[in-house]
């Protein structure tokens, strides 16, 4: 029987694929056994990887949209900075089929019109995934992890070339980091709810749900209750994969275009949270809103919208918009009936 790339599989009435044989002697995938993995959509071949490849090698990532990786987000076992530790990867031909390929391509933009370089731009990606991030949910809360995240970025893409080399300027900044407060939001201001509809209207229509996140297959029912400290570890610890293998890296338009990448993604996951918010907080609400969020990012959206939305960070302004919705988030997160640490039921 001839095989061929990018066949679909349908699935039984109870929503399970009729190939996949969990209580056989060979408990798997019957269709890959029988006929190699060529055979399979390349959904089941790579999802939920998402991959990049550039000039430092092959990286990879994972969608939360899956509900096993967001389980592995909300899993407090683990250190968020050992979950967040980078390392390229070997490609494998199994499972590894799509990505962005800018091995050949400029390397990110420091600034719209400037380079930073493989370099430069791998300093600055270590900082936020070893110094910012993992702070999150234990030192600092989130909103002053995010807001020190743009306060920093806005101070990296001054670089000049007059100054030292930019992996010597991210490093100074790194060293003298300051982590800042809160901000205060404008009333009746709701930057959250511009971002969600600019988004959605950005969705092919065909595709376009109609009550996000309210359509979202398959939500999760774990009624475990969690307390915001682990939550804030979990979104940073998801902020992490959103920031690993970025192709807004490349797609958009500097360093403050990963940022505002990172800062969409967890108003979303707040906007998410908070679509019922008299609700007590679960590990099933938080991890519905996770899915939620990269669904509509990695999945329904046109990547080169995604980042264009991204690079508007880049504007005179764009610095102002993100400190105005990480602010907003916080001030969502604050009105959430979160459980008390004796009642976390799930911290590992």
């Amino acid at each position: 029987m001839a095989v061929e790339e990018g066949n679909i599989l349908g699935r039984l009435t109870d929503g399970e694929c009729g190939f996949h044989a969990s209580h056989a002697e060979q408990p798997g995938c019957t269709l890959e056994q029988q006929l190699g993995h060529l055979a399979l959509p390349h959904s089941c071949r790579q999802f939920p990887r998402i991959l990049l490849l550039d000039a430092r090698g092959w990286q990879q990532t994972l969608s939360a949209w899956c509900g096993s990786s967001a389980a592995l987000l909300l899993d407090d076992s683990v250190s968020t900075a050992g979950f967040l530790s980078f390392a390229l990867i070997e490609a494998v031909p199994r499972v590894h089929v799509e990505g962005l390929d800018a091995s050949t391509t400029w390397p990110p933009l420091l600034r719209p019109g400037v380079l930073a370089g493989h370099d430069g731009y791998a300093a600055w990606e270590r900082v936020v995934l070893a110094d910012l991030l993992p702070r999150a949910g234990t030192a600092h809360s989130l909103t002053v992890v995010l807001e020190t995240l743009v306060h920093f970025t806005s101070a990296v893409r001054e670089w000049q070339a007059t100054d030292a080399a930019l992996v010597d300027f991210v490093d100074k900044h790194a060293r003298a980091l300051q982590w800042r407060g809160r901000r205060a939001t404008a009333d009746g201001d709701d930057p959250l709810g511009y971002l969600l509809k600019d988004l959605i209207n950005n969705v092919p229509e065909d595709w376009r749900p109609s009550d996000w996140p309210a359509d979202l297959p398959e939500p999760s029912s774990d009624d475990r209750p969690l307390t915001r400290p682990h939550a804030e570890r979990a979104l940073a610890r998801y902020l992490g994969t959103r920031l690993c293998a970025s192709w807004v890296a490349y797609q958009g338009e500097g360093l403050l275009s990963v940022t505002g990448s990172l800062i969409a993604c967890h108003a979303l996951v707040v906007l998410a949270l908070t679509s019922s918010p008299d609700a007590p907080m679960t590990f099933g609400r938080m991890t519905n809103a996770l899915r939620a969020a990269d669904w509509l990012v990695l999945h329904l959206l046109d990547r080169d919208r995604w980042a264009a939305s991204c690079s508007e960070s880049e504007s005179f302004s764009g610095a102002t918009r993100l400190h105005a919705l990480v602010a907003a988030a916080g001030a969502r997160l604050d009105r959430i009936r979160w459980a008390s640490r004796l009642d976390d039921t799930g911290a590992g």
